[in-house]
């Protein structure tokens, strides 16, 4: 069992989220959400770990933002 945190955008792609800098209250947002995030992306290309290859995700965002709207 694992759980990943992150996220649809608006153009159907799929980017995980590094939520480390943020308050624990982020990780209670309830799936589904609508959600709007800031922070520094990292293409999935520039990722050199193979972790992150059995999700299809664009890049990772590192959030420095995160708002419920």
């Amino acid at each position: 069992l694992e759980c990943s945190f992150g996220m649809k955008a608006a153009d159907g792609k799929h980017y995980a989220l590094d939520l480390q800098s943020m308050d624990n209250s982020v990780i209670n947002t309830e799936m589904g959400a609508a959600i709007e995030v800031g922070g520094l992306l990292v293409p999935i290309e520039q990722i050199s770990s193979d972790i992150w290859n059995k999700y299809d995700i664009t890049g990772i965002i590192k959030v420095s933002s995160f708002k419920k709207i």
